[in-house]
């Protein structure tokens, strides 16, 4: 075989592998982040955001219920496009009381627990 068809073919294999390698790092950059929310404290939880650390103003919602009870569970998903899954959290309890937590990291399958 000559040295130019071996140069081509392993350019071609390198651009192949380079290509596959961002694709699949594309993909990883818009996964949502899914994580179970439970409540710890004794006081029903009714709203909780959640905001990327450098953003000055909390984000919608991301409660799925009207009213988390104590000791429940739910499954929260995050679908924001974003890298990582560092958030600061503020949660809002019915009683008004309200709790702040920053730069929680908060990745597919883990669970946050509010007090």
């Amino acid at each position: 075989m000559p040295i130019s068809s071996v140069f081509n073919t392993t350019h071609y294999r390198l651009a192949l592998v380079t290509a596959s390698l961002l694709l699949s790092q594309a993909a990883m950059a818009g996964d949502p982040v899914v994580f179970s929310l439970k409540n710890g404290a004794a006081t029903p939880l009714y709203e909780l955001y959640m905001s990327p650390p450098q953003i000055d103003d909390w984000e919608e919602n991301v409660i799925t219920v009207e009213v988390l009870q104590p000791n429940e569970t739910i499954t929260i998903t995050v679908d924001d496009g974003r890298e990582d899954c560092l958030y600061d959290i503020k949660a809002v309890f019915e009683d008004g009381d309200e709790v702040e937590h920053d730069s929680v990291h908060i990745c597919d399958g883990e669970s946050y627990v509010v007090y």
